[in-house]
Order: structure tokens, then sequence, then C-alpha cells
């Protein structure tokens, strides 16, 4: 691929070996980025490479999707590249503005070949990060992970190791043994095959036929036939009537009187029926039937000429049996169905003698009962209609029965009678007298249609003297009687209640929680003795002794008001208790982290077991794993590996701490242990010793590990659901453990081989809660998991760090290396996983860490 950049464009161009991008940097002017997959798909010319098979049936235009983002930050480049049969290019030239990168940036790089110009369109909606299987439309795909932009050496898709990521999921899976083709991709030509014929390219050996002594020549690993080649003679030019002569081989080609018919096999020569042209092919001398159209029998109703006499569906019916068409008679519209070939009788209504008194035009002449006098006596029924001819309508049927009606824009229903039509519908007309405008009286009925029943002047008011409406006791009421009726209106009120300190007017007399409770002897605060008063509300005890004085620096309630050490002022921050000890504006600043960190530990564990570790779960210390009988396996700055164990404690100024890893094979039956304990000091201040006491049980590590790992998948475990202990049961289902208290480990299991695509991920958080003598809120969780820190990492240098260092490659600083041999992370304030993959296989004498840290003020 090559740019050459000319004011104010970049030109892309893009080949199958290389690729180069011309443009302006701060540290180059006139660079150009060469980028190269030759290595990874081969050359398209030639035909054993994984090239060929990809770029050859590829569709020619706007067919593939060139990407790259950054690894820091969410800057994304992308474009469709242009396939014209012989190389990929830009369809129009790259404005130098659109190229949002520069030497140096750390990125990440795409190549995708769609299987259709259709899928092309995706480039822009496609998730790069997901695999070419899962992207819809997607040939191949070639990824670079953690490319450093240069613009003086060639970059390209396979790493330091020359190792390429490629993606083909509609290609062989497997080599295809003896094809001579990179079947798989994976750019060897038949590997672990054994190769037939056991002869080099040119290779010659003699050989002997019934022609004689011969050459055979190796190609493309085999040997050709042995032959001896002379002059084909015909059979029938060597027989005569005396002899019969057999049919030979003469020129040794396996073919025998190859060319003596009338014609030679493979020939063509054109031929014809009455349908058409086609052609007859010669096999065995002898030209064959002629592979044209011919005649079949007439096929009624598919409108061709099936026997070729010029004519289209003779000799058949007029209709299909089944079939149906539209049909008329002077009354209305009907169908007709064809049966036996023919149409039968319109099955349209016909027309009838007129009917008198049931209002149709029975005999279709356009007049209803025409000739019919002018009433027809029948039962009378409710539709509007004297039916009887007695001058009468609707007699003794419901109409003007009482019904309830509702009217538009009036609330509820009111009385009013039935009336009917001509079709025979009923409707509730209701009574019009009962509507007034502007004058509503108590009957249950709006009567001027305002949207509100019976909304009398004073109606729901207090009645019987009450100064706070909102609370009265008494209400001018409405009652009415029979819908529609008048009724008048009524004084309805209750027993005066008392007054009660609840910080509401009781008794409706304008004061609010008026009572005298003074006679009412309490014990107040620091058992001295008080007064009841109402307050806000609320009844408290207020002391009549003197309270004692608040002893500053001492860590304790002394006058009893709820808060330690309220309006005190000490040198330094004091206690983690949510005050502002020092008075300089910041609440616990570094003590809440210093007091985990001056009291707490963490312990972390390898084993390699031919056991289930599930005999162990939940172990203590000392016994877990059962080994040597010693009782103390883990001690400070510990560094050990005894065969297939080892372990290690994280305390206070002890730094990183670093367990061994024995095999060459780190996976399945190899566990990880993870520990939290906390210890009361009893020279604490007895707050601090209830904190580091709920410390111990409900704060936790969590720790994630998955094999092919994924980001996203790692964020959906939930922390406080992990597992005591999680043992390896799928292939690639990510799984965590939490820690426990009082001394006891919880384990993970690992899986396959651990390497460069397996993920680690770290949390540490606090659960608040209210414990016996203290209350944590959230608030003071945040300021834990804010200024203490746990750190989790591997080393894999030959020469590993010992326990002690305090500075792995700048971590805990930058909480990830992506470039060396050294990986960690750090745990996050915000108490949510922080991940980190490794950066090749976990083997021997490799080292894992651990160390916990006071995270600095900000």
């Amino acid at each position: 691929m090559k740019i050459f950049i000319t004011r104010p464009f970049i030109l892309l161009y893009i080949y199958l070996v290389t690729c180069n991008i011309s443009c302006q940097s701060p540290t180059a002017p006139m660079s150009t980025l060469n980028l190269e997959f030759g290595t990874c798909l081969g050359q398209i010319n030639q035909s054993t490479s994984c090239s060929s098979q990809i770029f050859r049936p590829l569709r020619q235009g706007p067919i593939a999707c060139w990407a790259i983002n950054s690894t820091s930050s969410t800057q994304t480049f992308r474009t469709e590249l242009n396939w014209d049969g012989s190389s990929l290019k830009l369809n129009d030239p790259l404005a130098l503005s659109e190229f949002p990168f520069t030497e140096g940036d750390l990125v990440n790089m795409y190549l995708v070949l769609f299987d259709s110009l259709e899928t092309a369109n995706l480039c822009s909606a496609i998730d790069l990060n997901e695999t070419c299987a899962n992207t819809t439309g997607c040939l191949t795909k070639l990824t670079r992970s953690n490319l450093s932009l240069s613009f003086s050496e060639s970059l390209g898709f396979h790493d330091e190791l020359n190792q390429c990521f490629v993606e083909t999921p509609k290609i062989n899976a497997v080599e295809l043994c003896d094809d001579r083709i990179d079947s798989d991709c994976d750019g060897v030509i038949d590997e672990n095959c054994i190769m037939p014929g056991e002869c080099m390219p040119n290779d010659i050996r003699i050989c002997e036929n019934a022609c004689g002594r011969s050459e055979q020549r190796c190609v493309d690993g085999l040997y050709t036939p042995c032959q001896m080649p002379t002059v084909e003679v015909c059979t029938s030019e060597a027989s005569n009537a005396a002899q019969s002569v057999e049919a030979q081989d003469e020129d040794c080609d396996g073919v025998i009187d190859e060319g003596c018919g009338e014609c030679m096999d493979g020939e063509s020569r054109a031929c014809s029926t009455v349908c058409g042209t086609g052609l007859e092919y010669c096999l065995n001398g002898s030209f064959q039937t002629c592979d044209a159209p011919t005649p079949i029998e007439e096929n009624c109703g598919d409108q061709i000429d099936n026997d070729c006499d010029d004519t289209i569906d003779e000799g058949c019916l007029d209709c299909n049996d089944g079939e149906r068409r539209t049909c008329f008679t002077m009354c209305g519209m009907g169908e007709e169905l064809c049966q036996n070939g023919i149409f039968g009788v319109c099955d349209a209504p016909t027309p009838t003698e007129e009917v008198c008194g049931d209002q149709r035009d029975n005999d279709c002449d356009q007049q209803v009962d025409e000739d019919c006098p002018s009433c027809v006596i029948s039962t009378e029924i409710c539709d509007g209609i004297d039916n009887d001819c007695d001058q009468q309508v609707d007699e003794d049927t419901v109409s003007n029965q009482a019904c309830l009606a509702t009217r538009t824009n009036c609330a509820g229903q009111v009385p009013g009678f039935i009336i009917c039509d001509q079709s025979g519908a009923q409707r509730c007309l209701p009574n019009e007298s009962l509507f007034r405008v502007g004058d509503e009286v108590c009957d249950g009925i709006d009567n001027n249609c305002d949207g509100l029943i019976d909304n009398l002047s004073g109606l729901n008011m207090s009645c019987n003297g009450e100064v706070d409406q909102s609370c009265a006791y008494s209400r001018l009421s409405c009652m009415p009687g029979e819908l529609g009726a008048v009724q008048t209106t009524s004084c309805e009120f209750n027993e005066v209640p008392a007054e009660v300190c609840d910080g509401i007017d009781n008794d409706c007399n304008g004061q609010i929680d008026e009572m005298d409770l003074s006679q009412n002897a309490c014990m107040a605060s620091c058992n001295r003795n008080g007064r009841q008063i109402c307050t806000d509300g609320e009844v408290i005890c207020e002391p009549t002794e003197a309270l004692p004085e608040e002893q500053c620096g001492d860590g304790i309630d002394n006058n009893c008001d709820g808060q330690i050490d309220e309006n005190c002022c000490l040198e330094q921050e004091a206690l983690c208790d949510g005050q502002d000890d020092d008075c300089d504006g910041e609440i616990d600043e570094q003590v809440c982290g210093d007091l985990l960190y001056n009291h707490c530990e963490v312990r972390l564990a390898w084993w390699n077991s031919n056991s289930p570790y599930t005999n162990y779960a939940n172990a203590n210390w000392s016994d877990w794993p059962p080994l040597d009988n010693l009782s103390e396996y883990c001690s400070a700055n510990e560094d050990i590996n005894r065969s297939n164990f080892s372990c290690d404690t994280a305390r206070a100024q002890s730094n990183f701490q670093s367990i061994k890893i024995s095999g060459n094979s780190v996976g399945n039956g190899h566990w990880l242990g993870l520990g939290w304990s906390c210890e009361i000091d009893s020279e604490l201040p007895d707050y601090h010793q209830q904190l580091i006491e709920w410390a111990n049980s409900s704060c936790h590590l969590a720790l994630a590990y998955q094999d092919i790992g994924n980001i996203d998948d790692i964020r959906t475990l939930n922390k406080t659901e992990c597992p005591q202990y999680s043992q390896y049961s799928q292939s690639f289902v990510q799984r965590c453990i939490k820690t426990q208290a009082s001394h006891r480990y919880s384990a993970i299991e690992l899986e396959g081989g651990v390497n460069f695509d397996d993920m680690f991920a770290l949390a540490f958080y606090c659960d608040p809660a209210q414990t016996a003598n203290i209350i944590v809120d959230n608030n003071l969780v945040q300021r834990i998991q804010d200024q203490f820190q746990v750190y989790f990492g591997t080393d894999q240098r030959s020469q590993p760090y010992s326990d002690g260092v305090s500075n792995w490659h700048e971590l805990p600083a930058n909480d990830r290396d992506n470039n060396g041999n050294v990986r960690g992370i750090g745990t996050l304030a915000n108490g949510l996983w922080n991940e980190f993959d490794l950066n090749r296989t976990l083997n021997n004498n490799d080292r894992l860490s651990v160390m916990i840290y006071r995270r600095p003020a900000n």
C-alpha cells in the first residue's frame, strides 16, 4: 500500500505485498509508512499461496475495510479499499486532515475483506474487536495489536515473532494434502502430509512396458507413465479376409485406435430438430444423438408451443377445472366456476317477485315495494315506524321507558328515556329539563356541564368554625337521594382530635404542637436528668443538668451528641471517623488507607495438585495446601518454591511479594489462592478497633480469570456473587473468587496453556454495613477504596525481581507494562474490575506477586 503526499491530499494505493503511506508528521515531514502483509498471505501470482485463494475469486469494487484505532483513546480511522483484480486502492484521494495519527502512536490495525460488495458497506459500523466468524460478510481478517506507527521502517500484520493473526473462517480449517496449495492459509504448503511418488522435480528413472524400455520423469512429485510412443495403426486397415487382427495400443498412450473412426473423441458438430439447434459429440469414433430440444405433448395453459408446431395450447379446453371468473345479473355480481373445461351458471342473485313491507327491491327494478298498499299491518316493534298501522309509533314497546344516559361535556349519568330509530337501534335520550346554565343543585348530576357534580359553593368546607381548613373535622356535604331529585346540604362533623407532637395542627386551631410537656421527666444524653419538649414534630429529652465537655483527640463522643471531637482542630488528621479533625477542609485524608495498610494483609499462593481442590475449600493459612507437615507456610517476605506449592504474604512496608511457578505447562490442575485478613491492635482507639473488625469481614479482594480473555466478559462478572473457590469446568468461561476473613483462602483453577491471550482482573471493594457499635456508610467506603490499593502482577523476565521491590518497570505508577515481560494492575477506587493480559506463556520460574499500597492523595 502506497500513499504519496501532495498538498493537501494523501493518495493511497494498496498492493498485496507491501503498502506505503507517505504523510507529513512532526518528526518526518515527508515520511513513508510501509505496511506489509505479503508474509501473512503470500503473493497473489503464486497459485499455491493463501492470497491466491482469497483474492482471485474476490469481487471487483469497494470490497475491503482498512482500520486503525488508538490503544489509549477512542480515536479511530476507517476507509474502504477498492479491489481492481490485481491490487487494493482508495477510490479517492485521502485528505491529510482525515489521517489522525502521527509517528510513534500506539495503535491496533485491521484489514477486513468482505464476501460481497453489499456486506462491505458495513465498514463504518462493524465492531473491530469482534472475530471474523462473528462479523457479517467477513471473508478474511488480519489483526495487529499494540503497533507503534513508524515512518522509517516497514510495519505489517506479522508481530515481533514474525507471526500473523489471520482469520479465514470460510476457508479450509485444516490442510488438504497433495493439492500443492496452502489450504489452511498458515503460510506452509501440505504440512504434515506424506507426499506420494517419492521423487523430486525433473528426476528421471528407467522403465519398461509393452512398448519396450523408456523413461519416466518426476512432475509435481509423481513419475509420468512409462511410454515409448509409435504411430497408432487402425485395426480395420490391418485386418484381411483370411485372418482377424487384434486391436493394439501402438503409440502406448493408453488409448486403442484413437483417430480411426469417422470422428475424433470429443469432436462436435451442429445438428437440429423441429424445436431448435444443438450439437452432436463424438464418442468412440461415432457421433452421438443430437442434444437439441425435441417435441413433447402440448401442456395446456403454460403459453408454450411444447410440440413445436407453431401453435400454442391447441386442443385445450376453455378453462381449467376449479378456475373462477366474475359474472353479473341485473341484481348484482357473482362468479362462474369452471368444471370439465366449461364455465358453469353465474351465481349472482336473480330477480324475484316484489315482497311488500320488507323495504327491499326484490325484482331489481330500482323500486322498493312498488304496487304495495301504503301500510302493511305487522307486529309493532321499537323501530320508529307505525308497524300495526294504528297511527301510533312504537307503542307498547321499550320506547319512552326510563334509562340512564350520558351527555356531552357533562360528568356522570342522568335519567332519560329510550327512543328507537328505523334500523331497530335503541339509545337513551337524557332528560334535558335536568340541566341548568350556571345553576348547580344537589342532585347527583352535573347540571351546568362544567365537568363537576354537585360543586356547590362551600361544599366540603369547614362548617363548625375551624381555623385550619386543611385539617377541618367538619364538612358541608351533599347526600342526594334518587338521581335527579333535588336534596339539601348538611354539616357533617367528627369529634375534635387532641393535639400531639407530630408537626401537624391536629385540633385545627391554627397552631402546631402547642402542648406543654415540661412536666414529663426523662433521662437525657450521658445519663443526665431532663424534661420532654416537642421540637420539629418529635418529642426529645432536654437535659436539665450540664453535659460533659468534649475532649479533643481521644476518639470518644464525650458530650454524647453523636459527634466525635466536634469543634476540635488537631495538628494532623487523627481518626478515620468522617470528621475534619485538623480543620483543613478535607475529611479523613490518608488515615483510612493507613489504617488498612498497617493492620491488614493479603496472601497469594500457587499450587499444582493431582487431587481436586474442593477437598481443601475454605482452608486456614496453615492448612492450605497441606504440605510437608509445616505449621506455617506463608511467613512474611517468604520467596520459596516447594515443587508444587509456593506462597507469600504482602504486609505494610513489604512491597511486592513474589511466588515462583514450576512446570512448563501451567493450566488445568494449577490453582491460585488469595487471602485477606486484618488484625486488631489493642492500642488503637476503640473506634478504630471496631473499624478494623468491620474491614476484616466486609472488605474483599476479588480475582477473575479467563482463558482467551475478553474484557467485556470479565466485566459481566458480579464480584459480590463470586464463589469462595472456582474450579475449571468449561472451556473459555470466565470465573472469579472473592476473599474471606479470619485467615482463610479462596482459590481459582487456571485453564489450558496460560499464555498471552489469558486475562486476569482484580477488584477491591467494601460493603457498607451497620455494625454493633459504628455506622459505615458509602462515603466511608469510598474513602477507604480511594486511599487503599492492592497490586497483582506477573514477572516473566529471565532474571525476575525478588521480594521487597516497590517498583516493577514503573509499576504500580502506570498499572500496566504492555511492551516488556512485566505485567500488573492495581485495584480501582470505584471498586470495579481492573484487568490485564499476559505477554507470553506462563512457565517454570516465572513469578506472580502481590503488594498492598497507600494510594497517594490526588
